[in-house]
């Protein structure tokens, strides 16, 4: 994945990527990037007070993404099972 856009992958590229790992859980790294990328962008282009009504807006959808993030998680762990914790 070095040096690549993850948006730029292709399904065969992707299945050979997540090769073994269901669905499911693949959902949980998307959910985990479309977080990583609101806050980047919070992180780099939200830096005035003017923009209390942006950062308020990517916030909610942080937290509406962490909440399908937990829901996606606790289907993935009743259904296959695991010993792992969900950072948040």
């Amino acid at each position: 994945l070095s040096d690549k856009n993850f948006s730029d992958i292709e399904a065969v590229a992707e299945s050979s990527i997540f090769n073994g790992i269901p669905i499911e859980a693949r959902e949980l790294v998307y959910l985990q990037t479309a977080i990583n990328l609101i806050q980047n962008y919070m992180a780099d282009f939200v830096h005035e007070e003017e923009d209390t009504e942006l950062t308020t807006l990517l916030a909610s959808q942080i937290a509406a993404l962490n909440s399908a993030k937990t829901e996606q998680y606790k289907y993935v762990l009743a259904k296959y099972g695991g010993d792992v914790e969900i950072n948040e």
